[in-house]
Protein backbone atom coordinates (compact mmCIF):
# COMPACT_ATOMS: atom_id res chain seq x y z
CA UNK A 1 0.00 0.00 0.00
CA UNK A 2 2.73 2.50 0.93
CA UNK A 3 4.32 2.04 -2.52
CA UNK A 4 1.04 3.17 -4.14
CA UNK A 5 0.71 6.13 -1.78
CA UNK A 6 4.22 7.22 -2.66
CA UNK A 7 3.53 6.95 -6.40
CA UNK A 8 0.18 8.75 -6.02
CA UNK A 9 1.73 11.50 -3.90
CA UNK A 10 4.57 11.96 -6.36
CA UNK A 11 2.10 12.15 -9.23
CA UNK A 12 -0.05 14.76 -7.43
CA UNK A 13 3.03 16.86 -6.61
CA UNK A 14 4.21 16.65 -10.21
CA UNK A 15 0.79 17.54 -11.66
CA UNK A 16 0.41 20.45 -9.26
CA UNK A 17 3.86 21.73 -10.14
CA UNK A 18 3.09 21.43 -13.88
CA UNK A 19 0.07 23.71 -13.30
CA UNK A 20 2.14 26.22 -11.29
CA UNK A 21 0.45 25.32 -7.99
CA UNK A 22 1.47 23.91 -4.66
CA UNK A 23 0.01 20.63 -3.48
CA UNK A 24 -2.05 22.56 -0.89
CA UNK A 25 -3.47 24.83 -3.58
CA UNK A 26 -4.51 21.76 -5.58
CA UNK A 27 -6.04 20.18 -2.48
CA UNK A 28 -8.08 23.30 -1.78
CA UNK A 29 -9.31 23.31 -5.40
CA UNK A 30 -10.59 19.77 -4.80
CA UNK A 31 -12.19 20.97 -1.54
CA UNK A 32 -13.84 23.84 -3.46
CA UNK A 33 -15.34 21.44 -5.97
CA UNK A 34 -16.22 18.46 -3.75
CA UNK A 35 -16.22 19.81 -0.19
CA UNK A 36 -13.57 19.76 2.52
CA UNK A 37 -13.29 16.11 3.49
CA UNK A 38 -11.50 15.19 6.71
CA UNK A 39 -10.95 11.83 8.35
CA UNK A 40 -9.92 10.82 11.85
CA UNK A 41 -9.38 7.62 13.79
CA UNK A 42 -10.00 7.24 17.51
CA UNK A 43 -8.34 4.15 19.02
CA UNK A 44 -9.45 3.08 22.48
CA UNK A 45 -6.94 0.63 23.97
CA UNK A 46 -8.62 -1.85 26.32
CA UNK A 47 -6.34 -4.57 27.61
CA UNK A 48 -6.97 -7.94 29.16
CA UNK A 49 -10.15 -9.84 29.84
CA UNK A 50 -11.86 -6.78 31.35
CA UNK A 51 -10.93 -4.75 28.26
CA UNK A 52 -12.48 -7.36 25.98
CA UNK A 53 -15.65 -7.37 28.10
CA UNK A 54 -15.79 -3.58 28.00
CA UNK A 55 -15.51 -3.57 24.20
CA UNK A 56 -18.41 -6.03 24.07
CA UNK A 57 -20.46 -3.84 26.44
CA UNK A 58 -19.83 -0.73 24.34
CA UNK A 59 -20.89 -2.46 21.13
CA UNK A 60 -24.02 -3.81 22.88
CA UNK A 61 -24.80 -0.38 24.35
CA UNK A 62 -24.59 1.27 20.94
CA UNK A 63 -26.85 -1.38 19.46
CA UNK A 64 -29.46 -1.21 22.22
CA UNK A 65 -29.43 2.54 22.98
CA UNK A 66 -27.41 4.33 20.29
CA UNK A 67 -26.32 7.92 20.58
CA UNK A 68 -28.65 9.92 18.33
CA UNK A 69 -27.09 13.38 18.71
CA UNK A 70 -23.52 14.59 18.52
CA UNK A 71 -23.66 18.23 19.46
CA UNK A 72 -25.75 19.90 16.76
CA UNK A 73 -25.43 16.91 14.44
CA UNK A 74 -28.12 14.23 14.48
CA UNK A 75 -27.91 10.55 13.55
CA UNK A 76 -30.29 9.88 10.67
CA UNK A 77 -29.52 6.20 10.17
CA UNK A 78 -27.51 3.37 11.67
CA UNK A 79 -26.08 0.51 9.64
CA UNK A 80 -25.41 -2.62 11.67
CA UNK A 81 -23.19 -4.90 9.61
CA UNK A 82 -24.41 -7.92 11.61
CA UNK A 83 -27.94 -7.35 10.21
CA UNK A 84 -28.63 -9.64 7.26
CA UNK A 85 -30.83 -7.01 5.55
CA UNK A 86 -28.03 -4.42 5.74
CA UNK A 87 -25.56 -6.97 4.36
CA UNK A 88 -27.84 -7.72 1.41
CA UNK A 89 -28.78 -4.10 0.73
CA UNK A 90 -25.19 -2.80 0.74
CA UNK A 91 -23.47 -5.99 -0.47
CA UNK A 92 -21.22 -6.17 2.59
CA UNK A 93 -20.04 -9.17 4.59
CA UNK A 94 -21.15 -9.91 8.14
CA UNK A 95 -18.95 -7.92 10.49
CA UNK A 96 -19.10 -6.49 14.00
CA UNK A 97 -19.39 -2.90 12.72
CA UNK A 98 -21.84 -0.11 13.41
CA UNK A 99 -21.95 2.89 11.10
CA UNK A 100 -23.77 6.08 12.03
CA UNK A 101 -24.85 8.44 9.26
CA UNK A 102 -25.35 12.02 10.43
CA UNK A 103 -27.71 14.59 8.98
CA UNK A 104 -24.89 16.50 7.29
CA UNK A 105 -23.54 13.35 5.59
CA UNK A 106 -20.77 12.74 8.15
CA UNK A 107 -20.15 9.15 9.22
CA UNK A 108 -18.84 7.44 12.30
CA UNK A 109 -17.95 3.76 12.06
CA UNK A 110 -17.32 1.74 15.20
CA UNK A 111 -15.70 -1.69 15.41
CA UNK A 112 -13.48 -3.79 17.62
CA UNK A 113 -10.02 -4.39 16.20
CA UNK A 114 -9.52 -7.89 14.88
CA UNK A 115 -5.88 -8.07 15.93
CA UNK A 116 -5.41 -5.72 18.89
CA UNK A 117 -7.23 -5.04 22.17
CA UNK A 118 -8.84 -1.88 20.78
CA UNK A 119 -12.16 -0.37 19.92
CA UNK A 120 -11.85 1.79 16.81
CA UNK A 121 -13.96 4.72 15.70
CA UNK A 122 -13.51 6.04 12.17
CA UNK A 123 -14.78 9.57 11.58
CA UNK A 124 -15.46 10.98 8.12
CA UNK A 125 -16.83 14.49 7.60
CA UNK A 126 -17.35 16.85 4.69
CA UNK A 127 -18.30 20.51 4.64
CA UNK A 128 -19.07 22.45 1.47
CA UNK A 129 -19.40 26.22 1.65
CA UNK A 130 -18.70 28.99 -0.84
CA UNK A 131 -15.50 29.86 1.04
CA UNK A 132 -13.22 26.82 0.95
CA UNK A 133 -11.28 27.99 4.00
CA UNK A 134 -14.52 28.15 6.01
CA UNK A 135 -15.33 24.63 4.80
CA UNK A 136 -11.95 23.33 5.89
CA UNK A 137 -12.19 25.01 9.29
CA UNK A 138 -15.72 23.67 9.87
CA UNK A 139 -14.66 20.15 8.90
CA UNK A 140 -11.86 20.28 11.47
CA UNK A 141 -14.33 21.58 14.08
CA UNK A 142 -16.73 18.70 13.29
CA UNK A 143 -13.91 16.21 13.74
CA UNK A 144 -13.09 17.72 17.14
CA UNK A 145 -16.77 17.66 18.19
CA UNK A 146 -17.29 14.04 17.12
CA UNK A 147 -14.05 12.97 18.78
CA UNK A 148 -15.21 14.62 22.02
CA UNK A 149 -18.61 12.85 21.84
CA UNK A 150 -16.93 9.49 21.24
CA UNK A 151 -14.60 9.91 24.21
CA UNK A 152 -17.56 10.96 26.38
CA UNK A 153 -19.43 7.77 25.38
CA UNK A 154 -16.37 5.62 26.11
CA UNK A 155 -15.97 7.19 29.56
CA UNK A 156 -19.62 6.49 30.40
CA UNK A 157 -19.61 2.78 29.53
CA UNK A 158 -17.55 0.89 32.10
Amino acid sequence: VSKYLLVGSSLMISLSKDHGKTLCESLFEIFQKHGAWQEDLVNIDLYGEEGALRITRMMQKMRSAPIMNCGELHVTSILDYTDKHVQEQYHIPHSNVLQFILDDGSKISMRPSGTEPKLKFYISVCTKKPNVFDSYKESLEKIALLRKEILHFVDKVK
